[in-house]
C-alpha cells in the first residue's frame, strides 16, 4: 500500500505518505511508517545538480569620481505612431548620476555608437571604465578595438543579473515613465527633441535621491574635488 502510493506519487516524501496512511484509517504510527519507508527505500531522489557555469564577477559598485565611469544601455522599444521602431542610447555617468548622452535613431550599430562614445570623450575626457550588458554592438570587435587604443576598460554585467547595470537601468525606467511614455510620436526627430528637453531637465531641475536630492549638476557643482583624473593610454 505505501508503496504504491509511493510509485504513484513520486514527488511525495514521508510526512506526506505517513499522513496519507493515517487518513486511510491505518494506525501505524509513524516510527513503524518510516521504517518501510526506509526498507523500501522510498526517499526522494535529489535531482542531479546541473553543472554551474562559471561567470567572472565584476565590482558592482559605483564609480567614487566624477567622469570615473560610465553606464551605457538601450532602450529598443520606442514606436512610432506607424509602428516603426526606434532605438535609444543612454550614457550616464555613475557617480554624479548625470545622462551625459541620450540620443534616438531607427538603429545604433557598433560604427555609430563608438562616434557617439568618441564625440563624448572629446567633450568630457575619457573614464576609467564603461559598464554595459553583453548587447551584439558592445560585444562588438569595432567597440572593442575602440576601447583598447583609448585605455577604457569594459565592465560586461554577467547574463541574467541587469542589476549589475542598476544605474543605468534605472535611468530607462524614469525616462520611460517620464518621457517616452507619454505621448505617440510621429518621428525620431521628436523623439530625439522630446529626449533633449527631458534629459536636460534630469540633470538640472530633477532632484535626484541618491545625491541627498541635489540635481545631478548640483552634485558636480558642489564637489568639483571628485573630478577623475585620466591617465593617458
Amino acid at each position: 500500500m505505501l508503496k504504491g502510493k509511493a510509485i504513484e506519487q513520486p514527488n511525495w516524501g514521508f510526512r506526506l505518505l505517513f499522513h496519507w496512511c493515517r487518513n486511510q484509517g491505518k494506525p501505524w504510527n509513524k516510527k513503524r511508517v518510516y521504517r518501510i519507508y526506509k526498507a523500501e527505500k522510498l526517499n526522494l531522489r535529489s535531482p542531479k545538480a546541473r553543472k554551474k557555469i562559471k561567470r567572472v564577477a565584476i565590482n558592482p559598485l559605483p564609480a567614487e569620481q566624477i567622469n570615473q565611469g560610465w553606464s551605457m544601455d538601450f532602450l529598443s522599444d520606442v514606436l512610432l505612431s506607424d509602428e516603426r521602431k526606434v532605438r535609444v542610447l543612454n550614457v550616464l555617468d555613475e557617480c554624479s548620476r548625470k545622462v551625459l548622452l541620450s540620443f534616438a535613431a531607427p538603429s545604433i550599430k557598433a560604427r555609430k555608437l563608438v562616434k557617439l562614445l568618441q564625440e563624448l570623450i572629446t567633450q568630457k575626457g575619457k573614464p576609467d571604465y564603461i559598464r554595459c550588458d553583453n548587447g551584439p554592438e558592445f560585444i562588438s570587435r569595432v567597440l572593442e578595438k575602440f576601447t583598447q587604443e583609448n585605455g577604457i576598460e569594459i565592465r560586461f554585467s554577467q547574463p541574467g543579473k541587469p542589476t549589475q547595470n542598476g544605474l543605468v537601468e534605472r535611468l530607462n525606467g524614469t525616462q520611460r515613465k517620464e518621457c517616452l511614455n507619454l505621448k505617440y510620436f510621429k518621428t525620431v526627430q521628436e523623439v530625439q527633441r522630446d529626449l533633449d528637453i527631458w534629459w536636460n531637465s534630469y540633470n538640472f531641475d530633477r532632484p535626484h535621491s541618491a545625491l541627498g536630492y541635489l540635481t545631478p549638476q548640483q552634485f558636480i557643482d558642489k564637489n568639483q574635488n571628485l573630478y577623475f583624473k585620466a591617465v593617458a593610454a
